[in-house]
């Protein structure tokens, strides 16, 4: 192998940047940080060691010296590596999504996957925008000499927001991963002489239930390496998640997280069918893996009927559908990674009441999606408008009539819920409006 040799200048210049590239406080709050444990004692030791590890990989791309004393390093940073095989990012299912433009969506998944943001000196540059698809690159290090990994994340216009689509780590290659619905395999390969570690996450972020090592790297200040890890160059990935959304985070790690590669897999979709209940008991296991309601989402996503009403909310498409099955008529809410179930039969509805005196068979907040709420109302068939009273104005949310009944769904930002009940009233067919005709709760999820 060819020395590589570093004068002591580089190494205390990379001294300096990896001890501030980690932070040594043991006031940083952690509620703040999904999944962030509590910081170990002897943070300043850890971090001390960790040096040795990024002084090593800054060393490897220390070619040469000029005689005047001037340093000369040349950093070779091999292109985004090619995503998996079948995994198209014009499809694919997002891994994060905020409201803003390309470059605030960009620097919010930043914040999020970094947990010690800014550190380590974390870059972005200005997003490059084509339609509906666009593209940042960012990088880690202090600056071009000091480099510690660049990447790039897709971002794609979903539903009615921006969300990033993957993150790829140019020294980091993930195109060897596999999913077949059963578990996730593959061999990651890297450039860096950092480690390497890997998540296998459900779709609320929480690791699967076949992680190997749930809790993580031990003794780390925050949860990472679920999945696999520590390696250098080289790390394999052999994980059941059967028949789940399974998001796959590969990461550098020195003192901490210097990159991040992020990417979802999703299972085969169900095959079509009319009976909810039997296509639950068709793919419910015994081991509840996945989870039940997982199973519910792919078996409604799979329900054939009538959409009545259809929107979106955050990155995703919602649709009520009304159904015909074995045990009666349905009216389901449907969407991706609903936190939450609406399932209604309606039965005889309202027929034969005023609407000025039963305006409403059922209202209330049924679910989550994203950082949103969904309030849903089956309601009288004279009743044209459902308007709620928000704090910064009402939302006046039309009805859809079908089956003798008239369905009314809003979807609300998440903060509304710290307002405390909402005063809800109606417009009729007539025109006229009603006074508050009930005050809704949505500060508990429950239709």
């Amino acid at each position: 192998m060819t020395e590589r040799m570093v004068d002591e200048s580089l190494v205390r210049d990379t001294l300096r940047a990896v001890a501030a590239a980690t932070p040594v406080s043991e006031h940083t709050p952690s509620a703040t940080r999904p999944g962030r444990r509590p910081r170990p004692p002897r943070r300043a030791a850890l971090a001390v060691a960790a040096c040795v590890v990024v002084v090593a990989g800054l060393a490897a791309v220390a070619a040469s010296r000029g005689e005047g004393g001037d340093q000369h390093v040349q950093v070779t940073s091999p292109a985004s590596p090619a995503v998996p095989s079948g995994y198209d990012v014009a499809t694919a299912t997002p891994v994060f999504s905020a409201d803003g433009m390309p470059d605030e969506v960009a620097e919010a998944y930043l914040r999020a996957r970094f947990p010690d943001h800014p550190a380590p000196d974390i870059r972005r540059e200005p997003a490059r925008v084509d339609g509906e698809r666009a593209t940042v690159n960012w990088s880690t290090g202090d600056d071009e000499a000091h480099r510690i990994a660049k990447g790039e994340l897709v971002l794609r216009r979903t539903a009615n927001r921006w969300a990033v689509i993957t993150s790829t780590t140019g020294e980091v290659d993930v195109s060897g991963l596999t999913y077949d619905g059963t578990r996730v395999r593959g061999v990651v390969r890297s450039t860096s002489d950092n480690s390497l570690f890997a998540d296998v996450l459900d779709w609320k972020g929480d690791p699967v239930r076949g992680a190997p090592r749930p809790e993580g790297q031990p003794g780390a200040a925050y949860r990472y390496g679920t999945a696999a890890g520590p390696a250098k160059q080289s790390l394999e990935i052999d994980v059941p998640a059967p028949s789940q959304p399974a998001v796959v985070r590969v990461y550098l790690v020195g003192g901490t997280i210097l990159s991040v590669s992020e990417l979802r897999f999703e299972p085969p979709p169900l095959a079509a069918h009319a009976d909810t209940d039997g296509c639950m008991h068709a793919n419910v296991t015994e081991k509840k893996d996945p989870t039940d309601d997982v199973v519910l989402r792919r078996c409604l996503a799979a329900l054939r009927g009538t959409i009545v009403a259809s929107g979106t909310v955050a990155d995703r498409a919602w649709e009520l559908v009304s159904s015909e099955e074995p045990a009666g008529h349905w009216m389901s809410l449907r969407a991706r990674d609903l936190v939450g179930t609406y399932r209604l039969q309606p039965g005889s509805g309202l027929r034969g009441t005023d609407a000025k005196t039963s305006p409403f068979l059922e209202l209330g907040a049924c679910c989550a999606a994203g950082d949103s709420i969904i309030v849903v109302g089956a309601v009288h068939p004279d009743v044209r408008t459902v308007r709620f009273a928000l704090r910064d104005g009402n939302l006046d949310i039309a009805t859809r009539q079908a089956e003798g009944l008239s369905y009314a769904v809003a979807v609300m930002p998440q903060k509304v819920q710290a307002e405390g009940d909402v005063a809800v009233s109606v417009q009729y067919a007539d025109g006229t409006w009603s006074g508050t005709v009930t005050r809704l709760s949505l500060a508990v999820l429950g239709g």
